[in-house]
């Protein structure tokens, strides 16, 4: 029988039989010190081959404002520059999406199945009463607010009337959800959908629904209203919607049974770094 030729043998060089000896040695004499390990073990191991060495991960890289147009589609993403357009402001330059592409996959595909209405949409952090003095209450020059609804503008009413949310891009589901409840049950309701989720501020679906119809002239919650996170002075939560050719709505409501189902929620996606 011929024997099977074996490859070449490393072995250790005299730079590590050195130390193991003096390890060996300092074991049997009780000397051996966590010190004296770690000055060994921070060596380069002579036996590792080079080609074992891996390359180091590549980060994934954000997610453009293009992906996002092939992700949802064109007419479910507010670009920071339509957003601009719209508000008649200068848009910034640094302006992340903060979610991945598996996010953004999976409420495209919840759209198609419908149900929801999920919407990459970019948000200056617009108060309530900023966008009613920027768009007025005229109706024959739409977007407007309605001009019978003028009790949120007494001070009482500053604290959430005033609110700037954070300037941003916001992912938001605007078909409303949780009808013919009220306000705590949907609260209870959102919850069960994990810390994902959380209900919309009543500025931000504002202003994203005011420079969506400024962009594609689409009209968002005409028939219904996104009952918000605000309470007004008398405890009434704050409702915003009812977006018809009246213009827009806001009103408090107290937080009980809505038999209407008219009084919704908006839901957002909380950002990755949150």
């Amino acid at each position: 029988m011929k024997k099977r030729r074996r490859g070449p043998v490393e072995t250790p060089g005299l730079d590590v039989l050195g130390p193991l000896q003096e390890i060996i040695r300092q074991v049997r004499t009780g000397d051996l010190t966590v010190a004296h390990l770690q000055s060994f073990t921070t060596h380069r191991n002579p036996f590792a081959r080079a080609e074992t060495t891996k390359p180091p991960l590549e980060v994934a890289h954000p997610l453009t404002i293009a992906d996002a147009v092939s992700i949802l589609g064109e007419r479910k993403v507010l670009t920071v520059a339509q957003a601009a357009k719209a508000q008649g402001r200068e848009a910034p330059e640094d302006t992340p999406i903060r979610w991945g592409e598996e996010v953004l996959r999976e409420h495209a595909e919840a759209n198609r199945r419908g149900g929801t209405d999920w919407r990459l949409a970019y948000v200056f952090g617009t108060s309530l009463r900023e966008s009613c003095e920027k768009f007025g209450t005229d109706r024959n020059r739409q977007p407007c607010f309605y001009d019978g609804s003028t009790w949120w503008f007494k001070s009482a009413e500053d604290r959430w009337a005033k609110f700037r949310p954070e300037g941003r891009y916001y992912l938001v589901d605007l078909i409303g959800r949780f009808g013919l409840t009220d306000w705590s049950q949907q609260e209870e309701e959102i919850t069960k959908l994990g810390p994902r989720f959380r209900r919309c501020h009543e500025a931000v679906v504002t202003e994203a629904a005011f420079s969506i119809f400024k962009t594609t002239g689409e009209r968002m919650l005409e028939t219904w209203w996104h009952w918000g996170q605000s309470l007004d002075s008398l405890g009434g939560r704050v409702g915003v919607g009812g977006f018809g050719p009246g213009g827009w709505f806001v009103g408090g409501s107290r937080p009980v049974w809505d038999w209407s189902g008219r009084l919704r929620a908006c839901l957002e996606e909380v950002p990755s770094e949150s």
